[in-house]
């Protein structure tokens, strides 16, 4: 009998320590009911309003829908809020996933709660939309399916109210990033320049030790007293004479010595600068803003997105323009994004190891294996079961399609997260040019785990546009 107590008395602290780890965090693109999400700890369920249960240092997955056919959200760390903003790294993904969420949804004004509408969802050409969709390509498939989706315009308003919400509802006091006299660098990646055209990373010049292509780079510390920079390639893209193109950076103009800039008075400060020397909240640090104004040169309407990732440490900012303007002109859809972290929190990562790779098109969903070692990519055939680490049997060599995995070549040098969000341009063993665009965000302080999102596609030159032919998730195993 005394052991028969002592092992429902274990099992019942075991218990009530579960349920107290369990902690409450919210979804919000305005508050929304019926998100599926699933822990890395075992918890699952759906969305309340937009609460959700997880354990701390959880990675959580939501999901659009139920079953084989739900579409897959996001990857993210769990934290006490996430957003749209949050979950991607770039503009369109962002914007379009709250474009999703709110054709998908019932959408209560007066009470600011969308509730997901499972009846529509159910409905057999919302299941072949979702089981083929990827938010790069939502306009092309929602035409193709007849789903009426909200504007970029809609979108860009309804995420801003919805940050109104968390600064009012969810903001905390609590300091989260305080980063004075720590060495910080910014990484700058141009994805579309000021003219309209799209920026690429051109694998055929790796070699060429005046290329970074897209990819500026300053490195910087800010003190009480004034902000030291160090050597690093700069952020200044084009040049006047014509030789180095807008879309990359000019490393002429690299910093090559460091410089200290005295400062009497940081009074008035903002941004990083009042970050590092009074500490942030995550909301000073978060925020999705629509500009319209008038600089002076020139007429701005855009996004203004930020967010920050409590594990990772990692702000990231991404702008955009909204489109075409009365007052803007020409396509006013420049775009980049820009991280910052501390330069002694991110190390190289080890992208060498067993990866599964999801390739999702109209088809359907089939998976396979890769094995990449000694710059190399091996896979098996494409089936329809998920990948399991497994021994080399099986596995043939696989490299020519991935000739966009530049970093494999053996002149690369070490690969950062960073990297991994390069639009890159590439060539095959038959010199025929592709595309693919890369998105990787981090989900815990390692950086190493997260879905690396691949998206191949086709260039139209004329219209400066890219239509995705082949979407992969590859999950390092």
């Amino acid at each position: 009998m005394k052991v028969i107590i002592a092992v429902l008395s274990a099992v019942l602290l075991h218990c009530t320590q579960a349920m107290a780890a369990a902690q409450t965090g919210f979804f919000i693109d305005a508050p929304i009911t019926g998100i599926q999400y699933v822990t890395s700890s075992g918890i699952e369920g759906q969305t309340d309003q937009g609460a959700y249960q997880f354990s701390d240092g959880d990675v959580v997955d939501f999901y659009l829908g139920e079953g084989p056919s739900a579409f897959h959200l996001a990857s993210v760390s769990a934290e006490k809020w996430v957003s749209p903003n949050s979950m991607t790294v770039t503009h369109t993904r962002t914007i379009n996933m709250t474009r999703l969420l709110l054709a998908m949804s019932d959408f209560n004004k007066s009470d600011n709660i969308l509730t997901v509408n499972q009846a529509k969802i159910s409905q057999p050409a919302v299941q072949d939309f979702l089981g083929e969709l990827n938010l790069i390509e939502l306009d092309t498939l929602a035409q193709r399916y007849d789903i009426e989706i909200p504007s970029v315009g809609e979108a860009a308003a309804h995420l801003q109210s919805s940050y109104q919400y968390i600064k009012q509802s969810l903001s905390s006091d609590e300091i989260v990033y305080a980063p004075r006299d720590t060495e910080l660098r910014d990484i700058l990646i141009k994805t579309r320049n000021y003219q309209g055209h799209l920026c690429f990373y051109n694998v055929d010049e790796i070699d060429n030790p005046s290329y970074v292509g897209p990819v500026g780079s300053t490195t910087y510390k800010i003190t009480n007293k004034g902000i030291f920079e160090y050597p690093d390639n700069g952020d200044r893209y084009g040049s006047n004479d014509g030789v180095i193109a807008s879309c990359d950076v000019d490393l002429r103009a690299k910093r090559t010595e460091e410089e200290f800039h005295e400062v009497s008075s940081f009074e008035g400060w903002s941004g990083l600068f009042a970050c590092a020397l009074k500490g942030c909240t995550r909301t000073n640090l978060s925020g999705y803003v629509v500009e319209e104004y008038d600089s002076g040169n020139s007429y701005k309407y855009r996004a203004n997105a930020m967010t920050f990732n409590p594990s990772t440490q990692i702000v990231l900012n991404k702008k955009q323009g909204l489109g075409q303007h009365e007052k803007v002109d020409g396509p006013n859809n420049a775009e980049f994004i820009w991280f910052t972290f501390a330069s002694r929190d991110v190390t190289p990562l080890s992208f060498e190891g067993q990866w599964q790779e999801k390739q999702i098109n109209k088809e359907g969903v089939s998976y396979r294996c890769l094995d990449i070692k000694q710059g190399q990519v091996w896979a098996t055939p494409f089936s329809d079961s998920h990948c399991r680490a497994r021994n080399s049997a099986g596995f043939k060599n696989a490299s020519v399609e991935f000739g966009d995995m530049w970093w494999l070549q053996s002149s690369a040098k070490d690969l950062y997260f960073y990297h991994l969000n390069i639009p890159v341009a590439w060539k095959d063993s038959n010199q025929t040019q592709h595309y693919t665009t890369w998105e990787y965000l981090p989900v815990s302080d390692s950086l190493n785990n997260g879905i690396l999102y691949r998206y191949q596609q086709i260039l139209d030159e004329k219209d400066q546009s890219l239509r995705t032919s082949q979407v992969s998730e590859l999950t390092k195993l």
